[in-house]
């Protein structure tokens, strides 16, 4: 199978390659399959809260694997990741 759409991606290549260290963030390695799982939670509460393909999602996060994963997230539901400035603190 082609992936269809960035979101398709990360599965195409997990199933393709099997798991392998993906991310490493902070020391730490993250597996692809551990990403992928998260981003697939992600997407699911993506969608829970309206969001939709073509719409536009704001991240603000640290680079991390957390952020890895949310874009994924992102791009699974079909919506558009915008970075908005996550390498300072933000306080909200």
């Amino acid at each position: 199978m082609t992936p269809r759409h960035l979101g398709e991606l990360g599965q195409h290549t997990l199933d393709r390659l099997g798991d392998y260290p993906f991310v490493v963030a902070d020391g730490v390695s993250h597996g692809l399959s551990d990403v992928l799982d998260r981003a697939a939670r992600g997407g699911g509460g993506l969608r829970a809260l309206g969001v939709a393909a073509g719409d536009r999602v704001g991240v603000v996060m640290t680079n991390s694997a957390d952020v890895v994963a949310a874009y994924l997230a992102i791009w699974h539901v079909g919506a558009v990741a915008m970075r908005q400035g996550g390498d300072r603190a933000v306080e909200i």
